[in-house]
């Protein structure tokens, strides 16, 4: 008798379920493709990557994605409210099947009259190289005049799994910015740490190590740095910077009062600059280029009224 009843209410619940589902075989064709948010048309897609959720931007009453690539690993969502949501293993099993291949996404939209439509096909290629697994980046408050929290962070970019690397919390709660990696290697970090603790931390060569980068002869400590592809060589500017935050009339969030570049040595743990890169000028965020043989700068001629430049 159970056995039974178990047989008839997962027959009803297969018939609730069709029941459920909006009928899309009587629809009109709309000459254009939807609006998506994010707009993911026209896209290469990581075989990798986490599922690329997004919400449709029509005017309607129900709303049907399906997903697929050549009809195989059909992926089907449908509700009320346009957002949607992909399920990461079904995702993960369809980019599978198309790599080096073509993903489609159909968008049906029951109209606010009740009457279905279809809008053009989004065609996505996904590629057959995979991206870096990890996404590194500081995490602030929106409303970054107080930064009172602030963290390194990492997050799974073939998931949504975020962790942390360093949170101020550990330390006093001070500033934390300016993380930058040698060629993308873990091996090879640094980050700057402003305030109560000031310094910059580096950790290069399987050691870890804090360094104070403000000498007798720069203007202050190292910011926005740049590694050399070397390796061992990480270029940075030294600012006098002014914080205004929206005073006065001057729309101004960070002005450089003067600037100079340095270049720390890892091995050596030395700073030196050049006449070439600390002049009366305001040289700021160096970079490398691609071979090591030239340093790239921005360079501006010395302010010495703010107000005169607005």
């Amino acid at each position: 008798m159970i056995k039974y009843l178990h047989t008839i209410t997962i027959v009803i619940l297969i018939a609730l379920i069709n029941s459920c589902s909006t009928d899309i075989s009587n629809y009109s064709q709309v000459d254009r493709l939807p609006v998506l948010f994010p707009d993911y048309t026209g896209i290469v897609i990581p075989p990798n990557i986490a599922p690329l959720n997004f919400v449709i931007k029509e005017k309607g009453d129900a709303f049907i994605a399906k997903i697929s690539t050549n009809g195989e690993a059909p992926i089907t969502i449908e509700n009320s409210t346009g957002i949607i949501d992909i399920n990461i293993d079904k995702w993960h099993e369809l980019l599978k099947k198309a790599k080096g291949k073509e993903i489609t996404i159909e968008v049906f939209v029951k109209d606010p009259n009740g009457k279905m439509q279809k809008f053009k096909t989004i065609t996505n290629h996904v590629a057959n190289e995979e991206l870096d697994n990890h996404l590194v980046y500081r995490l602030i408050n929106t409303g970054y005049v107080m930064w009172s929290v602030i963290g390194i962070y990492q997050r799974n970019l073939e998931n949504f799994d975020e962790s942390v690397i360093i949170d101020n919390k550990t330390i006093d709660n001070t500033c934390i910015n300016c993380h930058s990696f040698s060629k993308n290697n873990p091996k090879s970090m640094m980050v700057h740490v402003r305030s109560t603790h000031a310094g910059t931390i580096v950790y290069w060569n399987g050691k870890l190590k804090k360094i104070n980068t403000k000498t007798n002869y720069t203007l202050a400590p190292g910011a926005y740095p740049n590694w050399h592809p070397d390796g061992k060589h990480i270029a940075m500017s030294v600012n006098s910077i002014s914080q205004r935050f929206f005073t006065k009339d001057i729309r101004v969030e960070v002005s450089d009062a003067a600037s100079d570049i340095i270049v720390y040595d890892a091995e050596k743990n030395t700073i030196t600059t050049s006449p070439q890169i600390s002049t009366e000028s305001r040289e700021n965020l160096p970079v490398w280029s691609a071979d090591g043989k030239y340093l790239y700068f921005i360079s501006a001629p010395p302010v010495t009224d703010y107000e005169s430049q607005y």
